[in-house]
């Protein structure tokens, strides 16, 4: 994945976070958050390389 491609997930999965805290749907915001974690490290690896 590219930076952008990472970036625009990001903030997406954000989005989508925010959405389910207010619905409180707080298993489906762990697994985002988990997601977001995971994408925030690729991004930290294609930064670092």
């Amino acid at each position: 994945m590219t930076e952008q491609e990472i970036i625009t997930k990001l903030e997406e999965l954000s989005t989508q976070l925010e959405q389910t805290i207010v619905e409180r749907k707080y298993e489906l915001a762990a697994s985002l958050r988990d997601e977001i974690r995971k994408y925030t490290e690729l991004l930290e690896d294609l930064l670092n390389n």
